[in-house]
C-alpha cells in the first residue's frame, strides 16, 4: 500500500492543502505547531474507516470554526494491482466517490464507493499493519500490537524458513477476530487470570447452592412431619385393631380361615386369565403390525408416484429455461460483437485525436522555445553592448565618492590660499586693451595672485604682482589637489571633474539595464539552462519531423471522443456480464434438469420395489382378510381382559394384606392392650398438633416451589457449564496455537530489530522479544535493562525502530506506509543522527512519512523529500 497524494479542504484550520508523497524513501512534512500536520493522519483514518454521512462527534469536530461548509478529504492510493483516487465530503452535503485507474477503469459513488474501497483495501492491504506502524505524538512503544498482522506473519514465516507455512503461519485478521471472539466468550464465564467462575456461570452456581440449602432445610422439616404422620396413622390403626381384638378375637379367627381359602382360589384363576390375555395381546399386535405395514407401503407408493410426476414437470421446465437462456446468450453474443466493434472504432478515433493533440502541443512548445531562444539571442547582443559601455565608463559609486572628496579638498585649499594672497580687481577705463597674464580683460574682474601675475596696458605700463611668502604652503596644497584631480580625470576619461556626476548617472543606467537583461534571461531560461533549451528544441523538431501532419483537433472533440469511448467500454462490460449471466443460467438449468432426472430414476427404482412388496403382501393375505383378522383378535383380547379385571376386582375387595396381618396378630397378648391404648391416645394428640401447625404454614407448597426452582437452576447451571467448558477449550486451543507460531517469529523479528538498532545503540545490542513481538528488554555490552526501565528517549527510539523493522520485513506488495508524527523529541543530537541513518536505510524498502515542527531533526536523512506546509 502506498499513499501518493492527499488533499484536505476546509478541515479545521486547513483551508486547502494538496501534498504529494514520495512512493519510496522518506518524505518530511514540516510546519509550525497547529499547522494541521497531525490532522492529515486523522483525515486519512476518517477517509478509510468512516462513512461520509456519519453524525459521530469526531466527524462534527473537523468542521472549520465559524463556517458551515463541508470538509473534503481526498487521497490517491495504490495497493497490489489497484491504483485509485478516494474522495469523501463530510458534514455538509456528504458525498463519496471512488475512481479506480488500474487494473481497469471504474467509478463508484455513494455508499457503494465506501464498500468497494473497503473491499479493495481489505483484500489487498494489511490495515492491521497500517494502523500498527503509525507512531503518533506521546505514543512511544505502547502502540498497537504488530503480532496480529497477516503480512508481517508471512514475512516472518519466510524468514524462519517454516516447513509448513500453511499450518504454522500466524493468525490472519480473520483468525485474530476468532480469537478475540473466543476470549470474549470465555470471559463471560471465567476470569482471565485464574479462571474462576464469574458472570453468568458464577450466578448459576450461586443460585444452585442457595436453592439446595433452602430445599435441604425445607425437606428436613417435611421429613419430620411425614414421620409424625406415619406414626400417627400407625397409632390410629393400632388403636382400632386393639378395639376389635378385644371384642372379636375369636370370631375373627374363623372368618379369616374362610376368607383365606377364597383368596387362594381367586389367585389361581387370575394367573390363568393373565396367561391367556398376554397370548391374545401378542396375536392382536402381530395382526395390527401387518395391517399398518400394508397401509404404509400404499402411502409410499402414492407419494413416489406424485413425486415422479412433479419431477417430470420440473425437468421439462428446466429444459425450456436452458434453451431460452442459450438463445438469449447467442443473441447477446451478437450484440457484444457489435458493441466491441464500435468501441474499437471509438478507441482508434480517440487515439488519433490524442496523437494530433500531442502534435499540436509539440508545435506550441517548439514555437515558444523559438521565441524564447530568439529573445535570448537579442538579450545576449544587448548585454554585450552594455558590458562594453560599462568597461568604458568606470565612474562607479567609489569613483563618485572620490570625486566629491577631491572637489571638497580643492575648495578647502582654494579658500586657504585666497585667505593669504592678494586679491586684484582689474577694471578697464579706456580704449586701450588691458591684459592679465596675457589674457585681455574686457570688463571688471577679480583675481587672486597665487603666482606672479602680470597686468599690462600695451605701450603704457606692465605691473607684476608677486604673492607673499606665507602663500607658498596653500599654493602647494592647491597644486597637489589639482594634480590629483587631473590624474582622476585621466583615469576615468573626464574632461573636467564636474563631468563625474553625468558619467555616474550613465553608469547607473547601464547597470540597471544589465540587471534587467539578466533578470529577463533567468525568466526565459528558468531551471533548464540554455543548452537544455536547445536540446529540447532539437528533440521537438525531430519528433515533429517523424509525426504525420494533420488537422489539430479541438479539445471539445477529444473530450467527446473520450466520453464516447468510456460509454462504449461500459457497454462492453455490461454486455459481457449479461452474456456470462445467460450462460450461467443455462448451465444451472441443465444441471438442475440432470439432477431431476437422477432423482426421477431413483424414485422409479423405489416405486418398483414398493409395488413388488405390495404384491407379496396381497398374495399372502388380502387387505380385507387382514382387517377382519385384526378385529377378531381385538375382540378376543377384550373378553380376556374383562374376565381378568373382574377377578382382580374380587381379589382386591378381600384385602389380602389386612387378612394376612390379622392372621399373624390374632394370638397377641390382650393383657397389654389397655396400657398401650392410653399411650396411643397421648402420643396421637401431640402428633396431630404438630401436623396441623405444619399444614397451616403451607410449608409443603413452599417446598414444592423451591424444588421446582432448584431443578430449573440445575438445568440452567448444566447448560451454562457446558457452554463455559466449550468456550474455555476453544480459547485455550487458539491461544496455544497462536503462541506456538509467534514463538517461532520472535527470532527473525529480533534479528532485524538488532540490525537497525546497531546504528543507535551499538553493534553489540540485543533485544528480548516476547510472543506478541513486544520488546521486553535491551542488552548493551552485557547490561540488560527492562523496557519500562529505559529512558523516555530510548523508549521513543525503540518504538520507531520497531515500526521500521516491521516495514522493512514485509514484502513490497504487502508493505504499508510508516507514519511518524513529531518523534525523537527526547533524543540527543547523536541519537538523532543515528536515527537519520536508520530512516535512510528503511526508506530504501518502504514509504516513510514524517510530520514534524522541527525539521532539523531529520536533516541527516539522505535524499529525503521536504514538503513545507
Amino acid at each position: 500500500m502506498r499513499i501518493h497524494r492527499m488533499r484536505l479542504r476546509d478541515y479545521r484550520g486547513v483551508a486547502d492543502r494538496d501534498i504529494r508523497f514520495a512512493e519510496r524513501g522518506v518524505t518530511v512534512v514540516e510546519g509550525a505547531n497547529e499547522a494541521g500536520k497531525s490532522s492529515m493522519i486523522e483525515a486519512l483514518e476518517l477517509l478509510i474507516d468512516t462513512r461520509a454521512d456519519s453524525k459521530a462527534a469526531k466527524v462534527r469536530a473537523i468542521m472549520p470554526a465559524g463556517r458551515d461548509v463541508g470538509t473534503e478529504v481526498e487521497a490517491e492510493i495504490s495497493c497490489g494491482a489497484w491504483h485509485f483516487t478516494y474522495f469523501k465530503r463530510f458534514n455538509r452535503q456528504p458525498a463519496t466517490s471512488l475512481s479506480v485507474h488500474t487494473p481497469s477503469p471504474e467509478h463508484v459513488t455513494g455508499r457503494d464507493a465506501h464498500e468497494r474501497a473497503m473491499e479493495i483495501l481489505g483484500q489487498h492491504a494489511d490495515l492491521t499493519l497500517f494502523r500498527a506502524l503509525r507512531l503518533l505524538q506521546s505514543d512511544e512503544a505502547a502502540g498497537r500490537p504488530v503480532g496480529d498482522s497477516a503480512a508481517l506473519a508471512r514475512a516472518l514465516d519466510r524468514a524462519s524458513e517454516s516447513v509448513d507455512a500453511a499450518a504454522d503461519s500466524a493468525a490472519t485478521v480473520e483468525e485474530q477476530a476468532l480469537i478475540d471472539a473466543a476470549e470474549a466468550e470465555y470471559r463471560r464465564y471465567r476470569t482471565a487470570g485464574h479462571g474462576r467462575p464469574t458472570g453468568e456461570l458464577a450466578a448459576a452456581l450461586r443460585d444452585v447452592d442457595e436453592l439446595e440449602e433452602r430445599c435441604h432445610t425445607l425437606s428436613a422439616a417435611r421429613d419430620s412431619v411425614d414421620a409424625d404422620a406415619r406414626r400417627l396413622r400407625h397409632l390410629l390403626d393400632r388403636r382400632s385393631e386393639l378395639a376389635r381384638t378385644r371384642e372379636l378375637r375369636e370370631v375373627e379367627r374363623d372368618e379369616l380361615a374362610v376368607s383365606w381359602s377364597e383368596i387362594e382360589r381367586l389367585q389361581s384363576e387370575i394367573s390363568a386369565a393373565g396367561v391367556e390375555a398376554r397370548h391374545l395381546l401378542a396375536v392382536s399386535q402381530l395382526a395390527q403390525r401387518d395391517l399398518a405395514d400394508r397401509d404404509r407401503v400404499a402411502t409410499q407408493i402414492a407419494a413416489a408416484t406424485a413425486d415422479t410426476e412433479r419431477l417430470d414437470g420440473d425437468i421439462a421446465t428446466r429444459d425450456a429455461l436452458a434453451e431460452q437462456a442459450e438463445a438469449s446468450a447467442q443473441q447477446l453474443d451478437d450484440e457484444l460483437r457489435a458493441v466491441r466493434d464500435r468501441w474499437q472504432t471509438a478507441r482508434t478515433a480517440l487515439s488519433a485525436a490524442q496523437v494530433a493533440q500531442r502534435i499540436r502541443d509539440h508545435r506550441r512548445a517548439l514555437h515558444d522555445l523559438d521565441e524564447r531562444l530568439t529573445e535570448l539571442d537579442r538579450i545576449a547582443t544587448d548585454s554585450s553592448v552594455v558590458d562594453e559601455s560599462l568597461r568604458g565608463n568606470t565612474v562607479d559609486a567609489q569613483a563618485v565618492r572620490t570625486a566629491v572628496d577631491l572637489a571638497r579638498r580643492r575648495a578647502v585649499a582654494q579658500a586657504r590660499l585666497e585667505a593669504v594672497t592678494a586679491r586684484l580687481t582689474v577694471e578697464p577705463t579706456g580704449a586701450v586693451p588691458v591684459t592679465v597674464d596675457g589674457e585681455i580683460v574686457a570688463a571688471t574682474t577679480d583675481r587672486v595672485a597665487v603666482t606672479d601675475t602680470v597686468i599690462e596696458v600695451a605701450g603704457v605700463v606692465a605691473v607684476t604682482v608677486r604673492p607673499g611668502a606665507d602663500a607658498a604652503g596653500p599654493a602647494d596644497e592647491l597644486a597637489t589637489v589639482d594634480n590629483d584631480i587631473a590624474a582622476f580625470c585621466r583615469r576615468h576619461d573626464l574632461a573636467v571633474l564636474d563631468d563625474h556626476a553625468q558619467r555616474a548617472r550613465e553608469r547607473a543606467d547601464l547597470v540597471e539595464r544589465q540587471s534587467g537583461l539578466q533578470r529577463r534571461t533567468r525568466e526565459l531560461i528558468g531551471d533548464r539552462g540554455h543548452r537544455a533549451m536547445l536540446d529540447e528544441r532539437d528533440e521537438l523538431r525531430a519528433l515533429l519531423a517523424e509525426e504525420p501532419a494533420g488537422p489539430d483537433p479541438e479539445p471539445d472533440d477529444i473530450a467527446s471522443l473520450a466520453a464516447t469511448e468510456r460509454e462504449l467500454a461500459e457497454s462492453v462490460m455490461s454486455a459481457e456480464r449479461a452474456v456470462t449471466e445467460q450462460h450461467s443460467a443455462a448451465r444451472e438449468a441443465r444441471a438442475r434438469a440432470r439432477m431431476g432426472r437422477e432423482q426421477r430414476d431413483h424414485l422409479a427404482e423405489q416405486l418398483a420395489d414398493l409395488r413388488t412388496r405390495r404384491a407379496d403382501l396381497c398374495a399372502a393375505l388380502t387387505d380385507d382378510d387382514a382387517r377382519r383378522t385384526v378385529e377378531a383378535a381385538a375382540g378376543r383380547l377384550h373378553d380376556a381382559r374383562d374376565r381378568l379385571a373382574r377377578l382382580e376386582a374380587q381379589l382386591a375387595r378381600l384385602d389380602v394384606a389386612e387378612i394376612g396381618f390379622r392372621r399373624d396378630r390374632v394370638a397377641a397378648d390382650l393383657a397389654a392392650l389397655a396400657r398401650e391404648h392410653a399411650d396411643l391416645e397421648r402420643t396421637s394428640t401431640e402428633l396431630r398438633t404438630r401436623i396441623e401447625l405444619y399444614r397451616d404454614e403451607s410449608r409443603l407448597d413452599i417446598l414444592q416451589d423451591a424444588s421446582a426452582e432448584l431443578e430449573a437452576a440445575k438445568a440452567l447451571r448444566d447448560r451454562v457449564q457446558r457452554r463455559a467448558d466449550a468456550a474455555e477449550l476453544l480459547y485455550r486451543t487458539l491461544v496455544d496455537k497462536r503462541r506456538q507460531a509467534r514463538t517461532r517469529y520472535a527470532d527473525p523479528f529480533a534479528r532485524r530489530l538488532e540490525e537497525l538498532g546497531a546504528h543507535v545503540f551499538g553493534e553489540g545490542v540485543r533485544f528480548d522479544v516476547d510472543d506478541n513481538l513486544d520488546v521486553v528488554s535491551r542488552t548493551v555490552d552485557g547490561v540488560t535493562i527492562g523496557h519500562e526501565a529505559l529512558s523516555g528517549g530510548a523508549r521513543e527510539q525503540l518504538a520507531l525502530l520497531t515500526r521500521l523493522a516491521c516495514a522493512t520485513l514485509v514484502d513490497e506488495a504487502d508493505g504499508v506506509p510508516v507514519l511518524v508524527d513529531d518523534a525523537l523529541g527526547y533524543s540527543d543530537p547523536r541519537r538523532i543522527a543515528a536515527m537519520a541513518q536508520v530512516l535512510t536505510a528503511a526508506g530504501r524498502d518502504a514509504q516513510v512519512i514524517v510530520l514534524t515542527c522541527s525539521p532539523d531533526r531529520y536533516r541527516g536523512v539522505d535524499d529525503a523529500e521536504i514538503v513545507a506546509v
